[in-house]
């Protein structure tokens, strides 16, 4: 479970996007609206700018098909939605997109490739599965009215959500038809994927975990943060004396996890900022830290459990095996669509 923070470590991985096209197209409503609006990054676009934010700018054909800068933009909402449940800042977003620009072409590009694949195959979605992907979509929202004001300001058409939603659920069953395919991995590929990938199948090591932050301000001086040192330290006092955790927490903590009592949830390492880890994860549960400084200012930290991680035999592990070992095979093979696609970029 991810805990609700405010100080996670930025480092999440970014090259797991491979098999974004099967996220749900709710996404498409729900989540477009986080693509970057150059009305807010403060400067003037130059004309090349423009071209490049002008959603029908046609930025490239993938085997004479158009691929525009508003399908790129999309195709980034939905990782930006499957990448937080929050909508990121324009800023935010700038400083991502040079990473997620590539990685959304080349989903693209396998979309587009998919395709191919599943009209040279005869894959096909059946109308009742589209007709009930796109009630599932429709449910979402309270009302027909709200659907429509939704469609509307993503610029799109009841036929455009609906062409969209195939195309997601055609590539979907391309995929399926493809897996079907593929020969059942023997027992010695399946042992010997086991035994190089043993710390793959081992539960992480993790730690349920509240804190009570005294946060820095922008600004603070020496003697600032010796006060705001010192209030930990009185804190800590009282916790060790038996104070309630929860109720401190709420009086004290600069956090928004204050609101559940300082509660993190449960984590595993690399998820938090280094000092902040090895506290946590140096404590038993019950115990209570000496302060901590991060550079959000200092904690005062409280384990309720502390789970060592474990290694699953081989027999029972053998099914998650055999999916990654199906899972490496399709991402050769997408890798292997993208590069056999006819590419030409404006």
């Amino acid at each position: 479970m991810k805990p609700n923070n405010c100080f996670f470590s930025a480092n999440q991985p970014l090259g797991v996007w491979i098999l974004g096209f099967l996220c749900a197209c709710l996404f498409v409503l729900s989540g477009a609206s986080q693509a970057a609006d150059p009305a807010d990054s403060g400067s003037k676009p130059t004309q090349q700018g423009e071209n490049r934010m002008n959603p029908s700018t046609v930025i490239a054909t993938v085997n004479d098909e158009p691929v525009t800068v508003g399908d790129v933009n999309q195709e980034m909402s939905m990782m930006l939605s499957r990448m937080s449940s929050q909508p990121l800042p324009p800023q935010a977003i700038e400083q991502l997109r040079p990473q997620l620009e590539p990685q959304a072409f080349n989903q693209i590009v396998l979309k587009i490739e998919l395709k191919s694949y599943a009209d040279a195959n005869g894959v096909s979605v059946p109308d009742a599965s589209l007709d009930h992907e796109i009630d599932q979509v429709q449910s979402q929202f309270p009302n027909k009215e709200m659907f429509e004001q939704a469609l509307s300001q993503q610029g799109m058409t009841m036929d455009a959500l609906k062409d969209q939603i195939e195309r997601q659920m055609l590539v979907s069953s391309a995929v399926d038809h493809y897996l079907g395919t593929l020969p059942d991995p023997s027992e010695d590929t399946l042992k010997t994927y086991y035994d190089e990938h043993l710390d793959d199948y081992a539960s992480d090591e993790t730690v349920a975990a509240s804190h009570i932050l005294i946060g820095f301000d922008q600004g603070d001086t020496d003697e600032a943060k010796a006060a705001k040192k010192e209030e930990a330290e009185e804190i800590r006092k009282e916790l060790v004396g038996g104070a309630d955790f929860a109720t401190l927490a709420k009086e004290h903590s600069s956090c928004p996890s204050k609101e559940k009592g300082g509660s993190l949830g449960e984590f595993g390492k690399g998820q938090m900022v280094p000092p902040f880890e090895e506290a946590a994860f140096a404590l038993e549960p019950g115990e209570i830290s000496d302060v901590v400084e991060t550079q959000f200012g200092y904690h005062v930290i409280k384990v309720s459990e502390h789970n060592t991680g474990e290694t699953p035999s081989f027999e029972e592990a053998k099914d998650d095996v055999k999916k990654a070992v199906n899972e490496e095979k399709l991402e050769d093979w997408f890798q292997g669509l993208i590069a056999d696609a006819k590419i030409e970029k404006n």
